[in-house]
């Protein structure tokens, strides 16, 4: 394995500047509130840093165990900022993050795609990379510290020359977006995992195929390759863990079947272990040992699902990112005993509705996890007897503990007027709903075709009856 020159971690403090523009403001929890997307330690382990659907990229000081850094790219509604992947260089130079880099839907898709590079003890945006036509889903720097590489929904991907800041390769052959990435210890060679169920094996040097992967029965969703030997390991929603040589690409076993879907997978630097995140119920994360697939730890800290995972510089700590109100937890590798907690303050809301008569708002923070029916209210607040008071300085009082049954608060309902809900097994996604969008749908008067859209989070079909076309219009949602 190459040497490589780690550079000691000094977060530089960057100067404030006065914006122009008025001012989006937002209450800052201390933690992510919504889903983290990846997790890494920096090479000298004294910070974790973690990027979310949140916008954010967050810098933990790990003896404290406080925030010291935000970097943002974007602020307010919309996908515009969300960030889908992250990683950090080797040596500590490079920050990269991507995702939905753009509002799309037709306003600058062309920018959707675009990867920020930053300097990372500075937090100063160096470049954008431009290349993908679609949002970025995971990235990987080379362990030379030459290269990045990233997967896209636009079903490629592109190793970049960092030197250059130019894009080297353009890796075209799967037939599904690319969720996972990684490079052999060498740097010669990537791998690629996509939801077309198979990986894909590549030169560096020229972007040629060196061979396809082929064995999972579901969507490749995690690939992670041991910094001490060219064993590629894949994950899937097909539940298994699979191990393939990282110079042929030639199946060696199947390492395990954790029985839930494969969320994450991240090798100890020695290369004895690898841990595994979850993206279904039971939300138990493993320590598995190389080669023989032994289970050396369950852990069971999690309450939802976990898409990022990492191993400490030493090997001793893992973090895992997750949970329903989206925590980092660092625990042992050899016995799984919760070490550290990071996280903000609140939980995250799972239930909403209005008392019957209007004058009440209540929530809830308890995750049922079942369809259409996320949590029960809990709390509830008086809301003004005006509309326009909304809008006032007017102190709303104090959320107060909802006690008796929620039958008098008004939720979800799936029939209001001409509009109906109601769901179709199928779909992408896993979920056993499917998205169907018939062709035309009535708009201001005017009939208009619909794009192809996705959506892996909405569980509802909406049916519009429209007399003036032959058949009704149905916007189903794929979950």
């Amino acid at each position: 394995m190459p040497q490589t020159k780690e550079r000691p971690t000094t977060l530089q403090t960057a100067t404030p500047t006065i914006s122009t523009t008025p001012p989006i403001l937002q209450i800052d929890p201390g933690g992510h509130k919504s889903k983290i997307q990846d997790v890494t330690f920096t090479p000298d382990g004294r910070y974790l840093v973690s990027a979310s659907d949140d916008k954010l990229i967050r810098v933990w000081e790990l003896e404290t165990g406080k925030t010291v850094r935000t970097l943002r790219g974007q602020i307010g509604a919309g996908d515009d900022g969300k960030i889908f992947a992250m990683a950090l260089s080797p040596d500590g130079r490079w920050l990269a993050a991507a995702g939905f880099m753009a509002p799309g839907h037709g306003i600058r898709d062309e920018e959707v795609g675009d990867i920020r590079l930053y300097d990372f003890t500075s937090g100063k945006l160096v470049t954008l990379l431009k290349g993908h036509t679609n949002v970025v889903l995971s990235l990987a720097f080379s362990p030379d510290n030459r290269y990045l590489v990233s997967g896209s929904a636009d079903k490629n991907a592109i190793i970049w020359n960092l030197e250059s800041k130019a894009l080297g390769s353009r890796l075209s052959g799967h037939i599904d977006h690319i969720y996972a990435v990684a490079f052999t210890p060498d740097s010669q060679r990537v791998v690629t995992g996509s939801y077309d169920h198979s990986l894909r094996l590549w030169q560096v040097r020229d972007g040629g195929l060196i061979t396809t992967l082929k064995g999972h029965t579901n969507k490749v969703y995690a690939v992670a390759i041991s910094p001490q030997e060219d064993i590629i390991a894949s994950g899937s929603w097909d539940d298994t863990i699979r191990l393939w040589d990282g110079r042929t690409g030639e199946f060696i076993k199947t390492l395990a079947n954790q029985g839930t879907q494969v969320g994450s997978l991240s090798f100890s630097p020695d290369g004895r272990y690898l841990v595994s995140g979850v993206g279904s119920a039971p939300h138990n994360c493993h320590v598995w040992s190389i080669p023989d697939g032994k289970e050396i730890v369950t852990y069971r800290g999690h309450d939802n699902a976990v898409f990022a995972t990492a191993v400490s510089p030493d090997g001793r700590v893992v973090a895992t990112g997750g949970g329903d109100n989206q925590e980092i937890h660092l625990w042992s590798l050899r016995d799984g005993k919760l070490q550290q907690r990071l996280s903000g303050m609140g939980a995250a809301i799972w239930a909403v509705g209005f008392s019957a008569d209007g004058r009440e708002l209540g929530w809830g923070k308890t995750h049922l996890q079942q369809l259409n029916q996320a949590g029960k209210l809990e709390y509830t607040i008086t809301l003004p007897a005006k509309a326009e008071d909304l809008d006032s300085k007017q102190f709303l009082g104090t959320p107060r503990k909802l006690s008796g049954s929620n039958r008098a608060f008004s939720r979800a309902q799936d029939k209001w007027h001409d509009w109906t809900l109601r769901t179709r097994k199928g779909g992408n996604y896993g979920k056993g709903v499917t998205m169907v969008i018939k062709p035309f749908l009535i708009f201001a008067n005017k009939t208009a075709p619909l794009p192809a859209l996705s959506a892996n989070r909405i569980k509802a079909m909406i049916t519009v009856p429209t007399p003036s076309l032959q058949t009704e219009n149905v916007l189903s949602v794929v979950g």
